[in-house]
């Protein structure tokens, strides 16, 4: 019974570390940036947005779902670079109501 009680007890501290360390991935890779549709290029589907800090980002979408001058809101990942912008990729956008 007691070999059983170590087994869970180290099976739980585990899984509690593996968790931490995804929630602080996470959250150190991860921030939001918003910004509003500067571009759209119909012939290629690639959207163009120019957020609040004057950065351009583009990405990938059905450019009759967008309007110039329309907000949205990007999930952003560092691409694990915390010192340099230029390799950040959008996750995902938000259409803001």
């Amino acid at each position: 019974m007691n070999k059983i009680k170590e087994m869970i007890t180290i099976t739980m501290i585990t899984m509690m570390i593996i968790i931490t360390f995804i929630i602080i991935n996470v959250i150190d890779t991860h921030y939001m940036r918003e910004g509003q549709i500067d571009y759209l290029d119909e012939c290629n589907d690639i959207i163009y947005v120019l957020d609040d800090t004057d950065n351009v980002w583009t990405f990938e979408g059905d450019t009759e779902c967008y309007t110039i001058g329309e907000r949205v809101t990007m999930r952003m990942h560092t691409n694990y670079t915390d010192n340099k912008i230029t390799d950040d990729r959008i996750e995902k956008v938000f259409k803001e109501d």
